[in-house]
């Protein structure tokens, strides 16, 4: 809605490149975001139907380290995109209307949500790799993720804050 409302202002007429390109960007990020839940879903009733057979079971065996890189894949695929959407967000301040400001910041905090979600899909799933420097690797990365997008939502956030009126 930002850019949207944006596009359309004369006075923002000279940021009308940025903003259309923003615009492709936003949506391919929620095409992608609304496959990897998808992805995420299906990962994870793999997993469960996995996780109901005897441990050793040759099909549970055979497709385990499969379905549980499968089951971290798309919340890391989400996450990392949930970083780039808050990066083009951050650029998004100075050129938008400024009356949007307060939907600029709710959108930067609901993906930074998303982030935080996918990270604890990430995390959940962790005690199921089989190597211990595969687990501390990927929490590692999925901690700086995380604090990344902390960061980036609150800087935004800041950006969008409205200076106190005087009376």
């Amino acid at each position: 809605m930002v850019v949207a409302y944006s596009a359309g202002k004369k006075s923002l007429a000279a940021h009308v490149p940025e903003l259309e390109s923003a615009a492709i960007q936003l949506t391919r990020a929620r095409e992608l975001l609304l496959l990897l839940a998808e992805a995420d879903a299906a990962a994870y009733s793999r997993l469960n139907a996995l996780q109901k057979l005897p441990e050793n079971h040759p099909q549970r065996i055979a497709e385990w380290s499969q379905a549980v890189e499968g089951a971290l894949g798309a919340p890391n695929s989400m996450l990392a995109a949930c970083g780039d959407v808050l990066r083009l967000m951050g650029r998004l301040g100075p050129i938008t209307n400024p009356y949007l400001k307060s939907d600029l910041a709710i959108a930067a905090l609901l993906t930074e949500a998303c982030a935080r979600a996918a990270a604890w899909n990430v995390r959940i799933n962790l005690p199921l790799v089989s190597t211990e420097s595969e687990r501390r690797r990927l929490d590692a990365e999925t901690n700086r993720l995380v604090a990344e997008a902390v960061l980036r939502a609150a800087a935004i956030e800041r950006a969008c804050t409205p200076e106190p009126t005087r009376s």
